[in-house]
């Protein structure tokens, strides 16, 4: 029998479905009932319901910004953003203004003189504070500034104009500001001096910044993995390859016995969570950010896992490498090509064999073939004397597929496993002289800078407790010529020891005959 809806229901539901629409628009803007706590910053509010919490970069947080939000697809609300940041001056809160538009907007604008259709002075959390909105190109930006001390709490938040629950989104905003409270924020252990327990301790302190991540701690105490994913079974498979990748890293870069660093690993549970939070765009799988010094992943869960192991050893690799030689900043052939030739590592049991197949896109070695087939590979005199620029610019895998190669060719030789034929024993110390050379111009140049900036007192922290050695440094601190001159140098000690014409040539055969997959 055929169901038919009776008239007088039919009109009652379209009674009910009128009454609420009001009330489903607010639900459209609503805050969560829980407050979210900064126990680090010192505040707690209860920020827009049912947003995406994004995690803070470190870099970031140096400068300020303390929590964010977006709307889950960019869509519901449209342009809806939410951030939190803490500042010095309503000058810096406008520079974050202005960012914030920017990215609402997709576009740059000059924010400088740009007039409020709102400006008003209120009290939040029994403290003075300013607020003041802004339309500009169909997007609104509410500004909350609340005077506190050290450093003042600036509440941010964007919604498009055209969305159908502006309205309500901009007195969601309010209600979210208005939930505000402050109480004294707790201090954490930080720096090269303190335990593991402690820089444990921290972490966790920071994850609890972000809703759903979490800090797992790691049974060598070599690694700590924030991480937002749920899938336990996965954290411990990443956690053993981790260890046992930095053990092969330090069978063949041995690390002296005072090396004590703890590297810092995220572990996105989704590539849309790794893309923004790097701000990045498709073909990225994984970064080691050298300021921040932390490693970021994500679980490639949806495509292939094994392509998720093989950028983690990557990219650990440049980690490993960055506290192990210095913070010397290599040339690429040897930071990417060494990257790739530990990702085609593989284990089989308790063995650790390195591999000339690295898991779908990543593969190296039919694109180095097709490259030297096809006479496109760059010289080796011009590849690998190449800046990152020009290294970058070879095209879209074409220096990851060379650099692989000659690494690949130059540590299996050094291991006994490359045919005599194109091997000569003059080509085994042209990694070991390349990084002695490059470490000892690194360490030298950035002593000299330390020394410069303690004499003219730019060295951070209070004058009496400053010494040389606690001003971190980077090769951006040093300038392009200084670190140019150390890369020519380390060349001149490594590959400049040897037949640069014949190796090319026992490469060349090398890979076309010998490189085995």
């Amino acid at each position: 029998m055929r169901l038919q809806q009776k008239p007088w229901l039919l009109g009652l539901a379209l009674v009910l479905v009128a009454l609420a629409g009001p009330a489903l628009a607010m639900q459209r803007g609503d805050i969560e009932r829980k407050a979210f706590e900064d126990s680090l910053a010192g505040y707690r509010l209860k920020p827009p319901k049912g947003w995406d919490v994004v995690p803070v970069q470190p870099d970031e947080r140096q400068l300020g910004l303390a929590f964010q939000m977006d709307s889950p697809d960019g869509k519901d609300p449209l342009a809806g953003h939410f951030r939190v940041v803490l500042v010095e001056s309503e000058k810096k809160f406008d520079e974050w203004s202005g960012q914030l538009l920017q990215q609402a907007l997709g576009k740059g604008i000059a924010f400088d003189g740009l007039k409020s259709v709102l400006d008003e002075q209120l009290e939040i959390a029994g403290l003075p504070a300013r607020h003041r909105r802004w339309l500009f190109q169909e997007v609104h930006l509410d500004a909350w500034l609340v005077e506190r001390e050290p450093a003042k709490i600036g509440v941010l938040a964007t919604v498009g104009e055209k969305d159908q629950f502006a309205k309500s989104w901009l007195v969601t905003f309010e209600r979210a500001v208005k939930s505000l409270e402050t109480f004294e924020p707790k201090t954490a252990a930080r720096g090269a001096g303190t335990t593991y327990g402690e820089k444990l301790a921290a972490a966790r302190l920071e994850a609890e910044r972000t809703k759903g991540w979490r800090v797992v701690p790691t049974p060598s105490e070599k690694f700590i993995l924030a991480t937002s994913s749920d899938n336990q079974k996965f954290v411990d498979e990443v956690i053993e390859r981790l260890e046992r990748s930095r053990a092969v890293f330090e069978e063949d870069y041995p690390p002296p016995a005072d090396f004590k660093h703890v590297s810092i690993v995220r572990l996105c549970d989704s590539e849309e969570e790794f893309h923004r939070y790097g701000k990045t765009g498709g073909g990225t799988m994984g970064w080691f950010n050298p300021a921040s010094t932390e490693l970021v992943l994500y679980d490639a869960k949806d495509v292939d896992r094994n392509m998720s192991y093989a950028v983690m050893t990557h990219e650990g690799f440049h980690q490993y490498c960055h506290f192990l030689f210095g913070r010397s900043e290599a040339h690429r052939w040897f930071d990417e090509g060494h990257g790739d030739y530990y990702g085609g590592l593989k284990f089989e049991g308790q063995k650790a064999k390195i591999t000339a197949r690295m898991p779908g896109g990543l593969e190296r070695l039919s694109g180095i073939r097709e490259m030297l087939q096809l006479g496109t590979a760059a010289p080796l005199a011009k590849h690998l004397n190449f800046d990152h620029a020009e290294w970058q610019n070879q095209g879209d895998t074409a220096g990851y597929e060379q650099s692989w190669s000659i690494v690949f060719m130059l540590r299996q030789g050094m291991l006994g496993n490359v045919n005599s034929k194109v091997w000569r024993k003059e080509y085994a110390e042209i990694l070991p002289h390349y990084i002695v050379t490059l470490r000892k111009g690194f360490e030298f140049a950035y002593g000299e800078e330390r020394a410069k900036r303690l004499k003219e007192g730019k060295a951070p922290g209070e004058a009496e407790q400053t010494t040389a050695e606690v001003i971190e440094l980077d090769s951006d601190d040093l300038g392009e010529k200084v670190v140019r001159r150390i890369w020519k140098e380390a060349m001149s000690a490594s590959w400049g020891q040897i037949d640069l014409v014949q190796f090319e040539e026992d490469w060349q055969l090398y890979v076309k005959k010998y490189l085995k997959d």
